[in-house]
């Protein structure tokens, strides 16, 4: 599968189950055809803790990066933008991930909601302290995305295992 299109499916399919709920009203949910939905609502401290948690990790994925094992795949950053009416700006996922020592340079992935600091396609330089959340897939199973699991998590039982199937990773 090609890494847009895995990007796009884990991003997007992180709401497959809100999307699918005709009761819910103002789900928190920005919709955009051929394109990640854009989550607006979720838990606030469970969300502060997982970047907390990617700051602190950090050198785990660049070690992993720097000398990916067979069956790790898809590493990208996270990374937030300003928004002039939003002091939590616009995090957004970066693909095509390197790392030189002191920075990590990636594509961004989408097309951005709100913020104009950045397009599609357009190269960016991440310095670890700037980063929200980093992960990749090892053998099938999700390593860091901490901000996804939050994501994840706050669906129910059900649609969190259709969900995990449909995003071919496990969480552990």
């Amino acid at each position: 599968m090609k890494y847009r299109s895995y990007l796009q499916c884990v991003l997007t399919c992180a709401l497959v189950a809100a999307s699918d709920c005709e009761d819910r009203k103002d789900d928190g949910v920005v919709r955009r055809d051929g394109e990640p939905d854009f989550v607006t609502q979720y838990d606030e401290k469970a969300m502060t803790d997982a970047v907390a948690k990617a700051k602190a990790t950090w050198k785990e994925f660049s070690a992993a990066l720097a000398r990916p094992a067979p069956g790790m795949t898809n590493f990208t950053v996270k990374r937030g933008f300003l928004v002039d009416d939003d002091p939590e700006g616009e995090h957004i996922w970066l693909s095509n991930v390197s790392f030189d020592g002191e920075k990590f340079r990636g594509t961004v992935d989408n097309n951005p909601v709100s913020t104009k600091e950045v397009k599609f396609g357009q190269i960016v330089d991440v310095r670890p302290e700037e980063l929200t959340d980093w992960m990749f897939v090892e053998n099938g199973i999700l390593r860091g995305g901490y901000t996804l699991r939050v994501l994840i998590m706050q669906e129910s039982p059900e649609d969190r295992k259709k969900l995990l199937k449909t995003l071919g990773f496990r969480l552990e």
